[in-house]
């Protein structure tokens, strides 16, 4: 169980609704403009490689994420509007 004084950790962010074309190094540029950018991934099918269209970029504050998340929260990228919350790990 958790500490009650520890800190939520909330700079972990997963991405739904990605375009089939976004890469890692895409995820990477897009989000870096908000701080540090620790760990990003889309997350591929094993076999095919294909995007499963969605991913994870990792902040190194929780405030990075929190900016990142309410600005890029709805942006369309190729039809498609992103979406963006809180996930841990």
């Amino acid at each position: 169980m958790k500490d009650a004084e520890e800190p939520q950790l909330r700079n972990n962010l997963m991405l739904n609704y990605l375009p089939s074309s976004v890469t890692d190094d895409d995820l990477r540029n897009m989000f870096t403009r908000f701080g540090a950018v620790q760990k990003c991934r889309v997350i591929r099918d094993k076999v095919s490689q294909c995007s499963l269209g969605f991913g994870f970029v990792k902040f190194r504050t929780n405030e990075e994420a929190k900016m990142a998340r309410e600005e890029m929260h709805g942006i369309k990228m190729e039809e498609k509007n992103s979406q963006g919350q809180y996930c841990t790990s």
